[in-house]
């Protein structure tokens, strides 16, 4: 009894020194099992120094120079032989206008003989002595001869359009004209010396379809079962690509004979190699060589006879058929040379229309002539007769001032007649700079209003630039001279860029700048860059690696670690402190804050970490 409970006192003491034991582990060791669980922090000092921050920045290349051609009349454009990216020079045609229509002329001798009228009329009125009768005669025979003119020049009327119009029907005639000596080329190789009449070729088949249309439309339908259930064709009336396995099932017919010749011939049909060695430029126009090797057939039992009568049949009926198609293809070239015929016929009709209109043009411009001199005469005698009334009486009239005022009107609209007689004030445009073209806004056809832009030339001589906004604030850190860098200049040019110009930002006046820089190297307009400038270095208190920084819907702030002393160990709190970013260059942050010299920041971390946190530090 007594060693019994011995026993019992020694496992009660054990187990009470064991818990004691791993009680006092615990105690000892809880920070250091703990802190295994922590996300593990790394952290720098706080201290102060120089930052020069980078501005950055993205804009379009474009030209310090760029040129634009305005025209400097109301017309319709003729063509436009230059595209957006030509190299033009001093000199070179940019646009060619229409020459003036008729109608405008016309439009502009109204005018004249409306001012004409007025004036001769003016003339004859005014009171003066002496006898003008035969200065009137004059007057009135230049009338009657320019009236005359005109209507014999008006016979002759012909638009820029009409010509236009005229030329491009004989262009397409010609086009047309090729296409179809192509067709009949192609038809001629085709067909080769060998035709026959349609009608016979027609009815050679139907005979020989009489006698063995039954074994012909068996083959066929045979042909189309095994297409149809191996997934050849989904539409039995694609008859090319029945041709081919109609030929190749016909070759296997004549093998299976040859191999067997009895009453009845059991046989396993493979059509792939048939198809492959004797339709090889069948199959090539038809694209199904792809699916020949779904053409496998069960074994069948075909009775010989049958086989005997489907080559009878094929070698009959495919000839004539051939026959038929050879002679529609007689009957086709036929017709396409019928079609060429009639074709030339009509190119040579448009060829005489487009040559009598020029004719007419030429006689226009004879007869137009013949008005001008009229014109001229008209004036001349009318002005004639008002110096000779000016002379006589009417000097210092009223009525001599209006008369004088009214031959200003005569000669000034009669200059602007000669202007559109000849085809106005440059019947082109000129280039007056060397440069790319960049723009054009005009085509051929369409009206050019005085005084609008018709295109845009660049002038590469004079460089290329480029321009991204700042604050002001960040302008005052830079100065005209200083370099840049070019940031995305993926295609590997050697691009360098030198600030030229702090100006205003018109889109932001109060608050912003515009850096213009300019740019070297292999540039082109209309371009994307990224722009990366430095500003002068500034001295600060507190600098903290970029990484350091984080932002929330507060603002900036960072996670300061702080020291909390225990009896057996230190822990670090991570605690919340609110910043302001001062600069910043591409490492660190200038920052202002509740943040000390020599005060131990977070920068990365295995764990998330939020404020209040306890972390542990690298060994």
């Amino acid at each position: 009894m007594t060693e019994q409970k011995v026993k019992k006192r020694g496992w009660v003491k054990n187990a009470a020194i064991i818990f004691l034991s791993v009680m006092l582990v615990l105690t000892f060791f809880s920070n250091t099992i703990m802190n295994h669980s922590l996300p593990e922090a790394a952290v720098e000092y706080v201290h102060s120094g120089t930052i020069a921050a980078k501005i950055r920045g993205n804009g379009t290349v474009s030209a310090n120079e760029s040129f634009e051609v305005k025209s400097e009349q109301t017309r319709e454009v003729l063509s436009v032989p230059i595209k957006v990216g030509d190299e033009v020079e001093v000199g070179d045609t940019l646009l060619y206008f229409a020459d003036a229509e008729s109608e405008q002329i016309k439009s502009a001798e109204d005018e004249l003989d409306a001012l004409v009228l007025a004036y001769k009329k003016a003339i004859l009125s005014a009171e003066s002595s002496g006898d003008f009768t035969l200065d009137e005669r004059r007057i009135e025979q230049a009338q009657a001869t320019l009236n005359k003119a005109k209507t014999e020049r008006d016979k002759n009327i012909v638009s820029d359009k009409e010509l236009a119009n005229a030329k491009s029907g004989i262009q397409q005639g010609e086009m047309n004209i090729s296409n179809q000596e192509e067709l009949i080329a192609r038809l001629t190789e085709q067909l080769g010396s060998d035709s026959t009449d349609l009608q016979k070729a027609k009815d050679t088949l139907n005979t020989t379809m009489l006698i063995y249309g039954g074994h012909y439309n068996r083959l066929v339908e045979e042909t189309d079962d095994w297409m149809t259930r191996n997934g050849v064709i989904s539409d039995k009336e694609q008859n090319k690509e029945r041709a081919v396995y109609m030929a190749a099932l016909i070759e296997r017919y004549k093998m299976r004979l040859e191999q067997d010749d009895d009453n009845a011939v059991m046989y396993s049909l493979e059509m792939q190699p048939f198809v492959e060695s004797k339709n090889e430029e069948a199959l090539d126009d038809t694209g199904k060589a792809q699916l020949l090797a779904k053409m496998l057939v069960a074994p069948r039992t075909v009775d010989a006879q049958f086989m005997r009568e489907m080559i009878k049949a094929y070698e009959a009926v495919l000839p004539a058929q051939k026959a038929v198609e050879a002679a529609k293809g007689a009957s086709e070239l036929t017709a396409a040379k019928d079609k060429l015929s009639e074709l030339k016929r009509k190119q040579t009709q448009l060829q005489t229309t487009y040559d009598n209109l020029n004719e007419k043009r030429e006689l226009w411009k004879s007869s137009d002539s013949a008005v001008t001199s009229a014109q001229n005469e008209l004036e001349s005698q009318i002005f004639a007769l008002a110096e000779k009334k000016i002379q006589s009486g009417i000097e210092n009239s009223t009525q001599a001032l209006d008369i004088e005022a009214q031959k200003k009107q005569v000669d000034k609209k009669s200059a602007a007649l000669a202007e559109l007689r000849s085809g106005g004030e440059g019947a082109a445009i000129e280039s007056a700079v060397n440069g790319i073209v960049k723009t054009v806004d005009i085509t051929a056809g369409n009206t050019a209003e005085s005084g609008s832009t018709i295109m845009t030339i660049e002038v590469p001589d004079r460089g290329y630039g480029i321009s991204i906004p700042v604050t002001i604030e960040q302008s005052k850190n830079v100065k005209v001279g200083d370099a840049a860098e070019v940031t995305n200049n993926y295609w590997g040019s050697n691009i360098t860029a030198t600030l030229v110009g702090v100006k205003s930002d018109p889109q932001n006046p109060s608050t912003g700048k515009m850096l213009h820089f300019r740019l070297e190297g292999d540039v082109e307009s209309g371009s994307q860059l990224g722009i990366s400038i430095g500003e002068r270095g500034v001295n600060y208190e507190s600098i903290v690696p970029n990484s350091a920084i984080r932002t929330d819907n507060n603002g900036d702030f960072v996670l300061a670690v702080t020291t909390k002393n225990s009896a057996f160990s230190n822990r670090y709190i991570a605690q919340r402190v609110d910043i302001k970013v001062l600069a910043k260059d591409d490492v660190n942050s200038a920052v202002s804050g509740g943040l000390s010299y020599n005060d131990f920041v977070i920068t990365t971390s295995t764990k998330p970490i939020e404020s209040g946190m306890q972390v542990r530090l690298p060994d």
